[in-house]
């Protein structure tokens, strides 16, 4: 994991490929997640505060830095990504209930899991 920093906050990012399917040969998840965790933060502030996650914000400034690290870093990985559409949904990492919130990345056949540690930049 390492650090990367925008004009407002820091990141740090780590990428994994999503769970793999040995009986299908394929990923059980077609879409990609990226979730954005406040550096920090309890386990019990998280629990209150993921149906109030600023998403909005974390679209327009943290995905652009998200996909800026990607590119440096992960140059193979990004060129999958560069068109990607991210979509908010409360219930991206679990269908059935709001317990992982994130963003989906429409891609099918691009199957990662993206975690980012917020932190403001000071």
């Amino acid at each position: 994991m390492a650090a990367l920093s925008g004009l407002n906050f820091k990141i740090e990012v780590q990428i994994s490929e999503a769970c793999f399917d040995s009986r299908r040969g394929t990923s059980h998840k077609s879409d990609s997640h990226m979730y954005i965790f406040p550096k920090g933060e309890s386990l019990l502030e998280n629990i209150y505060n993921r149906r109030n996650r600023p998403y909005q914000m974390y679209k327009k400034e943290v995905i652009p830095l998200v996909l800026g690290y990607m590119e440096y870093h992960y140059p193979e990985i990004y060129s999958k990504f560069r068109h990607t559409e991210w979509r908010w949904s409360k219930n991206c990492g679990c269908t059935s209930c709001p317990c992982s919130p994130g963003f989906h990345g429409r891609s099918i056949g691009l199957p990662y899991d993206i975690y980012v540690n917020l932190s403001e930049n000071k």
